[in-house]
Parts: C-alpha cells; structure tokens; sequence
C-alpha cells in the first residue's frame, strides 16, 4: 500500500521498553507486574518481560524475512528495528563496572549475534528462553539494514553484581544502579531547566 512512497520500515518501535514497562513495572497493558516491581493484579516481573521480548525478536526475524521475500526487491525499501537506547558510562573506572556497561544492550545481541549475552544468561538461568537452531539460523538470515536508536538520556551506571549497592526494583532484574550524579557529586552532564 505504501511500499512505493516509504523506503524505511522498522518492524517494531522501542520493545525494549514495551515488555519492560508492559510485563516488570505494569504501566502499560497488559499491565502485568509483581512485587518488588509493582503491585498488579498478576504477572511474574522475573519472567513475563523476557518472554515478551523473546517473541517480540522472533517476530522481528519474521518480518524482515517476509519485507525481504515479497517487498523489498519490489520496492527497493530498507528494514531495520528502533530501539530506545541509553548511553551508560562508569560510576567508577574499575573493570566490573566497565564490564557491566558493555552487557546493558540486551536487546540487540540476538538480532545481530543471534543469542543474548553469555552474563544475561547467567544472571537469568531459566527465566531466559533458548532459541532453537532453527531460530538462530532465521535471526543470522534476516539481518538488519539500519537501526534506528531513540536516545532520551545518558546516566552513569554501577554494577551491582560484584559491587555492594541497593538495586532499585525499577531496574529490575539488571543488577546495576543508575544515577546523573556520581558519589562524589559530579553530574553527568550540564543540568538543564526544562
């Protein structure tokens, strides 16, 4: 219908923060949730948001392999995904925390690598479903031809793995803290009055 007209598609926008906010906090529907992350009628915020996103990446594969069979030699289109991206630097410049930076794009890796990250996997054990060989195969034949990042805000981030911290329950299962203001009180940036 518009394949002649739109040459940029995205198969699904920021559901990174749709099964977070959807099925860990309950503040979008179906509003599932469970305590420390919210008090909702149900839900289990230790897993609905990992299966949510699990079949949303699935689709994801999906839908680029039908956009790539059926439309974009036709239309000469591009297919890609948005993701809402934060950009984290160090509380402090330790390894552990350097390390903890790199893991925070859990949504991406299977897309481009196939899999989620080998720390995710540890830190969620079962609560992270597998993806079947087949799986792997459709996500390693329907790469991306862009991706689009909505970036909102930059915070420093700390881990919470090695490091004693007090996890908020709003960032989950993430085991890190994020804060604009290091222990010693520098900002991450200039504050503004908006």
């Amino acid at each position: 219908m518009f394949g002649d007209r739109v040459k940029f598609w995205t198969t699904f926008n920021e559901p990174n923060l749709f099964s977070k906010f959807s099925y860990m906090d309950g503040w979008y529907p179906p509003g599932h949730c469970s305590q420390p992350f919210g008090n909702c009628d149900f839900g289990n915020s230790s897993m609905e948001p990992y299966i949510a996103g699990h079949n949303m990446i699935l689709s994801h594969a999906n839908a680029v392999g039908i956009y790539r069979k059926k439309y974009q030699v036709k239309y000469g289109g591009h297919i890609g995904i948005t993701v809402c991206s934060r950009w984290y630097e160090p509380f402090q410049n330790t390894t552990v925390v350097i390390l903890a930076v790199k893991q925070a794009p859990w949504f991406l890796d299977p897309i481009i690598l196939g899999d989620y990250p080998l720390e995710m996997r540890r830190i969620l054990g079962p609560n992270l479903h597998e993806f079947t060989f087949k799986q792997k195969k459709k996500l390693h034949a329907t790469k991306l031809d862009f991706i689009g990042l909505n970036h909102y805000t930059t915070l420093y981030l700390k881990d919470c793995i090695f490091s004693p911290c007090k996890v908020d329950p709003i960032d989950g299962d993430a085991r890190v803290v994020t804060s604009a203001v290091r222990d010693d009180g520098v900002l991450i940036g200039e504050a503004v009055n908006i």
